[in-house]
């Protein structure tokens, strides 16, 4: 079930790949760099990998798509004008920059039933009004309906990394080719709610002293799930935000937009803080304390995922136990190795380590 993205890549690269044959150069760059993407996706999903080698992956596939032809001229704004990217180098920054903020955000978006492959949609319905060229969009489109089905609430299927990897993927790639003179606030608009979901991702994890690349269940879809109580009430709560705002800003592209919708960000962080059950003021007051916390539980994990023994399983817990200074651990049914059945010393072990017996209180 979570390696639903494969049902996307296929059509998709299908259609890529008959598109390259007959020419389009900008075709194998996205084929190219979309199945670096899955791939990597996949073997996060399989396996699990770091996120510096995806950011790398990220890296190698948005080479891919300036090598067959993807670029940015300029940065434009209605009624403010078009800054002209004259420089490779600033370009290519540029380029690299917005493929891995945008698929990342993607990524950090897929958080709920329906959630991704709905905003897809969305993005892809601001792409195609801005006046992105070919049949992708509309291909990615009739693939995310067809996985649509089968990814609402409750999900038979799920996307995971490799799908909604690809699909920021794509979507940041094909941004690209929008109009020069206003691609800001269509390129935001598709966008919109994943962009902002991560910044007050970011704000939240600094703010509490936790790594910035650390997992959570904060982020919007996980609060509109908790309060709204139905995962279609919290999907259909996402749309409305994000076709909201993007309907804004492809009818009104302009400075006003964009500002209407951080302003929106900025009002949902804040009813976000006002919710909270702890005082923002008791939040800033233990940041350094709670950032300790955080490092402390990523270097307890660590050891006991690589832990070959039970004396390096207890030497974990005892730097946990004095990390957080407290006076015992007490660890129920711990799950070791047993000795093979047939040591002569497996009845002795278990004779001498008979499993504790769970404690009233931990």
């Amino acid at each position: 079930p979570l390696i639903g993205g494969a049902a996307l890549y296929v059509p998709i690269a299908c259609t890529l790949a008959v598109l390259g044959v007959g020419g389009d150069t900008k075709a194998w760059g996205l084929l190219i760099g979309g199945s670096l993407v899955f791939l990597c996706g996949l073997a996060d999903d399989i396996r699990g990998v770091s996120a510096r080698v995806k950011v790398g992956v990220q890296l190698l596939g948005a080479t891919a798509l300036i090598a067959c032809g993807f670029d940015l001229e300029g940065v434009g704004i209605p009624s403010i004008g078009v800054l002209s990217i004259d420089l490779p180098l600033v370009e290519f920054a540029c380029i690299y920059l917005w493929i891995v903020l945008a698929t990342n955000a993607f990524n950090l978006a897929d958080g709920a039933d329906g959630v991704a492959t709905s905003l897809a949609l969305v993005g892809l319905g601001v792409l195609t009004a801005g006046g992105v060229p070919g049949l992708v969009p509309i291909a990615l489109a009739g693939a995310c309906l067809g996985f649509l089905y089968y990814n609402l609430p409750k999900a038979w299927i799920f996307l995971g990394d490799a799908g909604s990897m690809l699909l920021g993927f794509l979507l940041a790639a094909m941004a690209l080719e929008l109009p020069v003179e206003k691609n800001v606030p269509l390129a935001l608009a598709a966008f919109a709610y994943p962009l902002g979901d991560v910044v007050l991702a970011v704000a939240r994890r600094f703010v509490r002293g936790k790594p910035l690349f650390a997992p959570d269940r904060s982020h919007l879809h996980h609060k509109a799930l908790h309060y709204l109580g139905s995962p279609l009430r919290a999907l259909l709560a996402v749309l409305v935000m994000a076709g909201l705002q993007a309907l804004l800003c492809v009818l009104w592209p302009g400075p006003g937009s964009l500002i209407i919708c951080a302003l929106t960000w900025v009002f949902l962080g804040a009813v976000l803080v006002r919710l909270s059950l702890t005082p923002t003021k008791r939040v800033f007051a233990d940041r350094k304390y709670m950032r300790r916390i955080h490092l402390l539980q990523a270097y307890v994990n660590a050891s006991l995922d690589q832990a070959e023994s039970r004396d390096q399983v207890e030497l974990a817990l005892r730097h946990l136990q004095e990390g957080l200074e407290i006076q015992s651990l007490v660890v129920a049914d711990m799950a070791l190795p047993s000795p093979d059945a047939s040591d002569p010393d497996a009845e002795a072990w278990r004779a001498a380590d008979p499993a504790p017996e769970a404690p009233e209180h931990v």
